[in-house]
């Protein structure tokens, strides 16, 4: 008779823990407060720090407390915290959300250095020196800006109204980030405040603005365009612009040019272009556009007697001046005005851009 065997496989699966007060480890002073010091780097999921550890308040995370938690997906901190130390949160690489509470009145930029999934860093309602807005970091009260999350994925960010600092670091490592504008009313940009954003392409930055730290664009490789509302700002001893694109711009006004050297200087590592802006004095609109064979005429209404560059481009990027019939257009008495473009131009996106008189 045949022999039967049966093969019995014990199989060990291995369940994630969800993270909780067990992973950290503290210190109590002899004041009575506790000093997280470390939390364990196989915590996963969601972690509530909670007010008090060993029946004693927790005020503070120390020195990269969380450092290489890469699992954590959340930390909430109860109130009561008030510090966070340098690299508290650094290469938590998982990390999606963080929530601090109104009483924090100490953290460094660094404290969330490499955090590449971090989408936003927020504040309980009631702070009087932190404060978040739309998941952004701000400090004084919302003076400063203070940490962007370099987990997101927008393109662009015009900073709002009312800032008047850029901390140091505060947008160090988002490289999702292509264009931002500063506003006017912002007087100070710290060290390495945009420091390798490497998609970044474009900075506007206001007449208000006096002075800029060492590296604040250090290794934003694609940076060409800096455009200078004002004249020129004092910067520290090593380059600002240290390692961007390649024959990169400062835009500048021709009444403040002199600040820069003057057009075609160079001034920390800028080429200087002069291009004053145009303030449009009439409503600028298309009213038409006939195309015959491939070729465009296209009619539009703008100020009266005035002149306009045609510009276009196969992108909504790097706009250059077209050959077009004419190339300048001058509009009539009452504002309107037509052009040709022939039917062999590349040509996707046009702007018709009013002249200086």
């Amino acid at each position: 008779m045949k022999k039967q065997t049966l093969l019995i496989l014990a199989l060990s699966i291995a369940y994630a823990e969800a993270a909780s007060e067990a992973d950290l480890t503290w210190e109590t002073s002899a004041g009575g407060t506790v000093t997280i010091i470390n939390c364990d780097t196989a915590a996963s999921g969601d972690l509530v720090v909670p007010a008090t550890l060993g029946g004693n308040p927790v005020v503070s995370a120390a020195t990269n407390a969380f450092s290489g938690c890469t699992q954590l997906t959340s930390i909430t901190f109860a109130e009561g915290l008030t510090t966070l130390g340098n690299g508290a949160f650094l290469s938590c690489t998982g990390l999606t959300t963080i929530n601090l509470p109104s009483s924090l009145n100490s953290v460094s930029t660094s404290s969330f250095s490499q955090c590449r999934g971090l989408q936003d860093i927020n504040v309980a309602p009631g702070g009087t020196n932190f404060i978040s807005t739309n998941g952004i970091l701000y400090k004084d009260a919302g003076l400063t800006f203070f940490r962007y999350p370099i987990g997101r994925t927008a393109t662009s960010l015009d900073i709002p109204d009312g800032v008047t600092a850029i901390a140091g670091s505060a947008f160090r490592d988002a490289t999702q980030l292509i264009e931002v504008s500063v506003p006017e009313g912002v007087t100070s940009i710290g060290i390495s405040a945009f420091s390798e954003m490497t998609s970044l392409n474009r900075v506007t930055l206001p007449a208000s603005l006096t002075s800029i730290g060492i590296s604040a664009f250090y290794k934003c490789s694609s940076l060409d365009t800096v455009v200078f509302a004002g004249s020129a700002p004092s910067v520290g001893s090593s380059p600002t612009f240290l390692l961007i694109a390649p024959n990169a711009e400062a835009v500048v006004t021709s009444a403040n040019a002199a600040s820069f050297g003057g057009e075609g200087a160079t001034w920390n590592n800028l080429l200087v272009t002069v291009n004053d802006p145009v303030t449009p004095t009439g409503d600028l609109k298309v009213t038409s556009i006939v195309t015959t064979g491939g070729a465009s005429t296209i009619a539009f209404s703008g100020s009266p007697s005035t002149t306009y560059l045609v510009k276009s481009s196969t992108t909504l990027q790097g706009f250059a001046a077209v050959t077009t019939t004419p190339l300048t257009v001058v509009t009539d008495a009452s504002g309107v005005a037509t052009f040709d473009v022939d039917a062999s131009a590349p040509k996707n996106f046009f702007i018709i851009e009013e002249q200086a008189p």
